[in-house]
């Protein structure tokens, strides 16, 4: 074998490798296309009476995230350097980039004032979710990174709870009033979820509780007009707290939900999805502005925590994972307001094309 094809065939290694875990850890590539052409814009196999049927599953699977989300938050105690520093300049950044360009995109198209601002305020807080894009612990950074999108994710989920509070009711006092009970009521179904998987050795028995707690969940959020995340997020995060056996079965559980529901949340997604020319236009403003505020909060980031690459950490923040996917699917069902739908559309494109540039700029990983 000569010396260029020694080193050849790492690279091609190499290349595969970070193919093959772009891949998997991006289904909405793959995912979200195939729901578009499934859809009834595509080749009609998901028609509307189809996805409306649906309906209760899409709950289920957004409470399971949300509890993923909870169990996963407090996983890692490990203190990084200015960490709460760094959640709050990325969440600022990106909620005020976003949510000023969406306003005035939709002044422009002549939406009403109070829509304008409360679907800029959803699509701001959808945008500040993140999957962070590295899981390579050479990375010095790695850890900071990943704390960083635990953090945003969870307060884009609990932000996404009062948006959806205030909808229903249009007062402050209201809102938070909601959000206490919802957080009864999640913990109350946590509990019950935890004391039954507790209860049981059966391995399937546990599987059947944790299918019947998140769909409990979900049926209240639906029930409710609430966020099915954020109730699901507070339930996870009970079980976290708890811990014990049946915590370690719920998360254990849930995880091997996790990857069907996933795809399922996609593809009805994108057999939601429509094209139209305003929805073109705020996707452009949503990716560019989104893009533009992850890069800023990595470079001040950077600065922050004394790390010497700015643009690549940035450049890893720009995934967005299925959070806000699934904020817009929980926002479709709870908002009867024909700016819910357009929004579903700018996340359902923002995040392939965000996947598609985090993918095309992926700083090189060191071994």
């Amino acid at each position: 074998m000569t010396g260029a094809t020694q080193t050849a065939a790492p690279v091609r290694a190499r290349g595969a490798e970070r193919f093959g875990r772009s891949a998997i850890d991006r289904p909405a590539l793959l995912f979200l296309p195939l729901g578009m052409a499934m859809g009834s814009r595509g080749l009609n196999v998901l028609p509307e009476s189809l996805l409306a049927f649906l309906d209760p599953a899409v709950s289920a699977a957004l409470a399971t995230l949300g509890a993923l989300a909870g169990l996963g938050l407090y996983r890692d105690r490990r203190r990084e350097p200015a960490l709460l520093t760094s959640v709050l300049v990325d969440v600022v950044l990106t909620i005020v980039a976003v949510g000023g360009s969406a306003a005035a995109v939709w002044r422009v198209m002549g939406l009403g004032l109070d829509s304008t601002w409360i679907a800029a305020a959803c699509l701001a807080v959808a945008a500040v979710a993140s999957t962070p894009g590295t899981r390579s612990a050479a990375q010095p950074f790695a850890a900071l990174i990943g704390r960083i999108g635990e953090l945003g994710t969870a307060i884009a989920i609990v932000l996404g709870a009062l948006a959806l509070a205030w909808l229903r009711h249009l007062s402050p006092a209201a809102s938070l009033l909601l959000a206490a009970e919802l957080c009864a009521i999640a913990a109350m179904i946590g509990l019950a979820g935890w004391l039954l998987a507790g209860q049981t050795s059966d391995d399937n028995e546990q599987r059947v509780f944790a299918a019947g707690t998140v769909l409990l969940l979900g049926g209240a959020a639906e029930y409710l007009a609430a966020s099915a995340l954020f109730l699901g997020f507070v339930a996870g995060a009970c079980w976290r707290v708890m811990g014990g056996a049946a915590g370690e079965r719920m998360t254990r559980d849930l995880e091997y939900l996790q990857h069907p529901l996933v795809v399922l949340l996609l593809i009805i997604a994108g057999a939601k999805c429509d094209f139209s020319a305003g929805a073109m236009a705020l996707v452009a403003a949503y990716v560019l502005c989104r893009t533009g505020a992850k890069l800023a909060s990595g470079f001040v980031v950077s600065r922050l925590a004394s790390i010497g690459r700015p643009l690549a950490l940035g450049l890893y923040l720009l995934p967005t994972g299925v959070i806000g996917v699934a904020f817009a699917l929980n926002l479709v069902a709870a908002w009867a307001n024909p700016a819910a739908p357009l929004i579903l559309d700018i996340l359902v494109l923002g995040t392939l094309l965000s996947e598609l540039m985090a993918i095309t700029n992926a700083p090189r990983e060191t071994a």
